[in-house]
């Protein structure tokens, strides 16, 4: 078994103070991959950092997404497809305005985080807006749900 790490962050950006109206308590979600993390910044679109100089300040929880050896691999494969992309803004406020709908081939954080839980539990929803829709909160609010455990950020490293 390999293990994929979902860090929900409070932001400090600008443009966090806009998302946590939006979605409290979390402004950003971002994907960590054996030691390269991986998010969707305002700007920038599609990153990804190694993880000695990612800044994991605003990290405030980390759940531990254990997949077999297949998974992890098409899981890496598609977010590394997505390095370069950009941010989806207008997709962002899709959870909230049911008539905004996400760009395809745009990402925005936790709708980028939620294709990867989505790849991992190898199901589609029966409505398949709902992983597109999904807040940084909604998408933390998912991995406690659905029982994945909370680990220290710092035993990722």
């Amino acid at each position: 078994m390999k293990t994929i790490y979902i860090h929900s962050h409070m932001g400090e950006a600008p443009i966090s103070g806009v998302i946590n109206t939006l979605s409290p308590n979390f402004s950003h979600t971002s994907i960590q991959i054996d030691k390269t993390v991986y998010e969707s910044v305002f700007i920038g679109g599609v990153i990804k950092t190694p993880l000695k100089e990612w800044n994991a300040g605003t990290v405030v929880t980390t759940h531990a997404i254990p997949v077999d050896e297949a998974t992890f691999k098409e899981i890496k494969k598609f977010v590394q497809a997505q390095v370069g992309k950009k941010y989806d803004f207008w997709g962002l406020f899709s959870f909230i305005f049911v008539f905004m709908k996400p760009k395809i081939g745009k990402w925005y954080c936790s709708e980028l985080g939620a294709a990867v839980l989505m790849k991992a539990r190898k199901v589609m929803p029966s409505n398949p807006e709902y992983f597109q829709k999904m807040s940084p909160a909604g998408l933390n609010n998912a991995l406690e749900v659905m029982g994945y455990p909370r680990v220290s950020m710092y035993n990722t490293f």
